[in-house]
């Protein structure tokens, strides 16, 4: 697990502010898992693989599909474009790298029927001027 320093100066923010969320993130976590379990009187346990596992299933820090597709588009601003690359390539959420796989197939397809598309109108444009 990285330290709060380590995702600072991966994503070009402040300790403070990593520090911040991951304590408001954890606690979002807990009250969410201390309110399942209240009926059946379960001792909660902080463990870092706990709260790894409830990051992972509830997906807390995963990317809108509509922002992977403005990151493979490169369109994002500095900061949200090295937060994506970060979810992606150091955290590996496999999530988020499946969407992201799979848009990058889906602009690869739209790249061959355009070239395809071309390629028909410019053996059809000698055919389509003749009166």
């Amino acid at each position: 697990m990285l330290s709060n320093a380590d995702v600072a100066s991966q994503l070009s923010v402040e300790t403070g502010n990593v520090r911040i969320f991951r304590h408001r993130s954890l606690k979002r976590i807990h009250k969410e898992f201390a309110g399942r379990c209240a009926a059946k009187d379960i001792s909660i346990s902080c463990s870092e693989d706990f709260l790894t596992e409830i990051w992972k299933e509830q997906r807390l820090s995963c990317i809108k599909r509509s922002t992977l597709g403005a990151f493979l588009l490169e369109d994002l601003s500095p900061e949200w474009f090295d937060f994506v690359d970060f979810h992606l390539a150091t955290i590996g959420c496999h999530f988020c790298c499946a969407n992201y796989k799979d848009l990058c197939q889906e602009q690869q397809t739209s790249d061959q029927r355009e070239y395809l598309r071309q390629r028909i109108m410019a053996s059809t444009v000698g055919f389509l001027s003749k009166p």
